[in-house]
């Protein structure tokens, strides 16, 4: 989360933003490429993770007789993790097109990667508790809360509520921030 505010941040304080967005004409289309970055980067941290593991599992999991999978669910969380990724990273990419304040990315980098983002929950939860609202729990529609939550051992429920919800998130919060990136002077 921290390499995506630092990465954001490098462009617009190297003044790369401000020659790119001259020569184009719809500058909120630099979100949109943002967030295609990002994601190839998540993809390549994936692969480097399977990578890993499955070198792991064959060194390490020999005498256990340990094998090598892949199942269709496996797929699917995996997707669905991605996808949340995608989401939390939208939410930065707007914060940042709205703020371009480097330290309030970076502290809203760490106060999410940190998973402080729990307190701020359990604290609206509480609210909605004491207004009488007791069967809603609002970490189970945030991104950054539902992807800590995604394993192979999830239900067909929450892979479903965590790939329709990253979806939902990321179309938001990029669109978002293409509209505030036209309507801003860079």
């Amino acid at each position: 989360m921290y390499e995506i505010s630092i990465y954001m941040y490098a462009e617009y304080k190297n003044g790369f933003v401000k020659s790119i967005a001259s020569q184009i004409s719809r500058k909120g289309m630099l979100s949109a490429s943002k967030l295609y970055i990002m994601a190839l980067y998540t993809v390549s941290m994936f692969a480097i993770e399977f990578v890993t593991n499955a070198v792991t599992t064959v060194i390490c999991g020999t005498g256990y007789n340990v094998k090598l999978g892949f199942t269709p669910k496996y797929a699917l969380v995996r997707l669905a993790v991605f996808i949340l990724y995608l989401a939390v990273t939208s939410i930065f990419i707007f914060i940042m097109s709205a703020i371009r304040i480097s330290a309030c990315g970076v502290a809203v980098s760490m106060i999410i990667g940190f998973g402080m983002t729990s307190l701020i929950y359990k604290l609206i939860n509480w609210l909605l508790y004491k207004i009488g609202i007791s069967s809603f729990d609002i970490s189970k529609y945030m991104p950054d809360a539902i992807v800590g939550s995604m394993s192979i051992h999830s239900t067909a429920e929450s892979i479903i509520r965590a790939l329709i919800v990253g979806g939902v998130f990321t179309i938001i919060f990029i669109y978002a921030s293409i509209v505030v990136q036209n309507r801003k002077d860079i």
